[in-house]
């Protein structure tokens, strides 16, 4: 293979199990560090269409993606080296993607609520009621795109009057999630419907399973292309963001924003809050002197 500047998917899936047992002897390497090189290339395996060729610019757009995703940019790093010793290990070092530089973070790519409502608008205007309420759901209480499984019927069941929240787990927390009256509502009719008894609210109904987090995220892509909503802005984490300015504009703290968000320390959660640069700019314009 040496020499070859696209890689296909098939290649990728069939010698995985050789590469894992090759740095395993080589690098004397634990069972939970290799656990974890097959997590890692899998999700790069997973992000591949069927059909899809790795080139040096797909691995460039699955390192954005993992960036657009929340990935925290550590973690996008440690992805893309494990993939790059992949690709080496196969004689495709051309195609490997630099790391991504750690430094302070923007949230430039924050969604508006009115670029939010445009998007969730075009969802029901070509009928992708599936993806609106992914939308909803991320908008509405700020959780995660991996954290989308937790939103099953038998969770919006266990909800009450005075406790309408999904318990959801994620990086080793356990927290509760409230919801708005109005999205419980939205949920309740969607499942009814569309039939939905038991398992995800949000599924590929020709599989029976959750979309690949790649999916929702290339939707969404598509919907803003359509509602010419910028693209930096079109994907579930932006939306976190703007759940995040959007609680505490209506009088939350930053302690219960921490909670619901499930971060560890509050000095995330108050980056979440930043404004804008366009908002920044906005308020400079407002100024008088």
């Amino acid at each position: 293979m040496a020499g070859d500047a696209v890689l296909k998917k098939n290649d990728l899936a069939e010698r995985l199990d050789e590469f894992l047992t090759a740095v395993r002897s080589e690098d004397e390497l634990t069972k939970r560090t290799l656990d974890k090189y097959r997590r890692d290339i899998q999700k790069l395996i997973d992000y591949l269409d069927p059909a899809d060729e790795l080139t040096k610019a797909k691995m460039l757009d699955y390192r954005d993606y993992l960036v657009a995703a929340g990935y925290e940019k550590s973690s996008i790093n440690s992805f893309v080296v494990v993939a790059n010793k992949y690709l080496c290990w196969l004689g495709s070092p051309d195609l490997c993607a630099g790391q991504l530089k750690i430094q302070s973070t923007s949230f430039d790519d924050a969604i508006s609520p009115v670029d939010y409502e445009r998007l969730l608008r075009r969802a029901k205007l070509i009928g992708q009621q599936d993806t609106y309420m992914a939308m909803k759901i991320f908008g509405n209480t700020g959780i995660r795109i991996s954290e989308l499984r937790y939103f099953t019927v038998e969770n919006l069941e266990r909800c009450t009057n005075h406790k309408k929240a999904i318990r959801v787990t994620n990086k080793g927390k356990t927290r509760d999630v409230p919801i708005r009256q109005e999205l419980f509502r939205e949920l309740k009719a969607y499942c009814r419907k569309n039939k939905i008894k038991s398992g995800p609210i949000i599924y590929n109904p020709d599989t029976g399973k959750m979309y690949a987090d790649s999916t929702i995220w290339r939707r969404i892509q598509k919907l803003a292309g359509m509602a010419k909503v910028s693209l930096d802005s079109a994907h579930p984490h932006a939306f976190r963001h703007m759940f995040a300015k959007q609680y505490l504009a209506a009088g939350g703290n930053y302690f219960d924003l921490k909670t619901i968000l499930g971060h560890s320390k509050l000095d995330t959660t108050q980056i979440y809050a930043q404004s804008t640069l366009l908002e920044q700019r906005k308020a400079i314009e407002r100024m008088k002197y």
